[in-house]
């Protein structure tokens, strides 16, 4: 019985060190994606793809997980918005990452942090500046998504991002 409780604590340690590694890698990449200098690289070498899986996933997780997972969607929407901030090219490149725009969409929408939210509506309104883009992003949802968060967020920054968003998105074609 014994060994049994220690076998589980070693479980639970591992967990709590993947989550909370995950949590600080995705972090890093996030800060790192604001650096001008280093985006395109960071972008060839996965760091974008990474993101992005990161971005879309519905933070499903065991209940005591579900806060960290919360959070590393969190930084990895954060990281999407640093890339596509006066990175001329960083929408076709979003675009261009197989379930990107709807990650960002879904996190925008139904993210349980309001910084996810904010950061994915922040990297919307990025790409949406290009009328070409903010069609794609209108048939990922964008649309619904937008509503929803002007009329639900919790801040006024946030808010105003939605707005100015599906502004774009209402002049889309």
């Amino acid at each position: 019985e014994n060994e049994n409780e220690n076998e589980n604590e070693n479980e639970n340690e591992k967990k709590e060190l993947g989550a909370q590694t995950r949590l600080l890698a995705t972090g890093a990449l996030a800060n790192l994606m604001g650096n001008p200098r280093l985006k395109r690289r960071l972008a060839s070498e996965g760091a974008l793809d990474a993101l992005a899986r990161v971005a879309a996933s519905k933070e499903k997780a065991a209940a005591d997980d579900i806060k960290d997972a919360a959070e590393t969607r969190a930084q990895a929407t954060r990281g999407l918005s640093n890339f596509c901030a006066r990175h001329p090219g960083a929408g076709d490149a979003v675009c261009g990452v197989a379930g990107a725009l709807e990650g960002l969409v879904d996190a925008a929408f139904a993210a349980r942090l309001e910084s996810a939210r904010k950061h994915a509506a922040l990297a919307l309104y990025h790409v949406t500046r290009r009328p070409d883009l903010a069609a794609r992003v209108v048939d990922a949802g964008g649309r619904r998504a937008m509503r929803a968060l002007k009329s639900e967020a919790a801040s006024e920054e946030t808010r105003a991002l939605a707005e100015m968003c599906l502004g774009a998105l209402e002049n889309a074609a």
